[in-house]
C-alpha cells in the first residue's frame, strides 16, 4: 500500500508548524517568514504525479493565507498556476537532484513575493506599507526560502523512498 497521502499530510503539518514556530529571520520584517509550505509544494509538482502536486499546492497555498493573515485565495491560485506550469515543463525522463529546485524555488518565491504584496495591498491589510516596500521584504527573504526548498526536496525524496511511495532508480536517484 502506497503512502502518498500521507506522507504528504505529515510534510504539510510538520512544515506548517515549523513555519509558524520559528522565528523570523532577522533581515525583513518581523512580520515575515520562510515559506516552507510553498516548498512543500514545489517538490511534488517537480517529482510527484499531478494530482498529488495540484492537491500539495492547494493545500500549502490554504495553510499559508491562513496561518499569514493573507486574504483567502491569494498564494493558492498563485501555487496552483505555478506548479501547473512546472507539471507542464518538466522532464520526467531526466534524474532529478534537489539542487536542480533552485531555479525553479527561485522563480516561485519571486512570484509569491509579489503576489502576496500586491494582494494584501490591494485588500488594504497593508495600510502603510507600499507595494513596493512589500515586495521588497518578500525578496529579502528569496536566499533563506529557497534553502527551504532545496531542503525539502531533499527530506521528502528520502521519505518517500523510505515509504514506498517512489521507486529508486539504479543510478541513486528517485522515480
Amino acid at each position: 500500500m502506497k503512502l502518498d497521502l500521507p506522507v504528504m499530510a505529515v510534510a504539510l503539518v510538520l512544515a506548517a508548524a515549523l513555519q509558524e514556530t520559528l522565528p523570523p529571520p532577522p533581515i525583513g520584517s518581523p512580520a515575515l517568514k520562510v515559506q516552507l509550505l510553498p516548498a512543500i509544494a514545489l517538490y511534488y509538482a517537480r517529482r510527484r504525479p499531478w494530482p498529488l502536486a495540484l492537491t500539495a499546492a492547494l493545500w500549502a497555498g490554504i495553510l499559508t493565507d491562513a496561518l499569514g493573515g493573507l486574504p483567502p485565495g491569494t498564494t493558492s491560485f498563485a501555487l496552483l498556476a505555478f506548479c501547473g506550469g512546472v507539471l507542464l515543463l518538466r522532464d520526467t525522463a531526466r534524474e532529478l537532484s534537489p539542487l536542480d529546485a533552485i531555479p525553479q524555488a527561485f522563480c516561485l518565491f519571486l512570484v509569491l513575493a509579489f503576489v502576496q504584496a500586491a494582494r494584501l495591498d490591494l485588500s488594504g491589510l497593508a495600510r502603510d506599507v507600499p507595494l513596493w516596500r512589500g515586495f521588497l521584504s518578500g525578496v529579502k527573504l528569496l536566499p533563506l526560502s529557497v534553502a527551504a526548498a532545496v531542503a525539502a526536496d531533499f527530506a521528502l525524496a528520502r521519505v518517500e523512498a523510505a515509504a514506498g511511495n517512489v521507486e529508486p532508480k539504479k543510478g541513486g536517484g528517485l522515480e
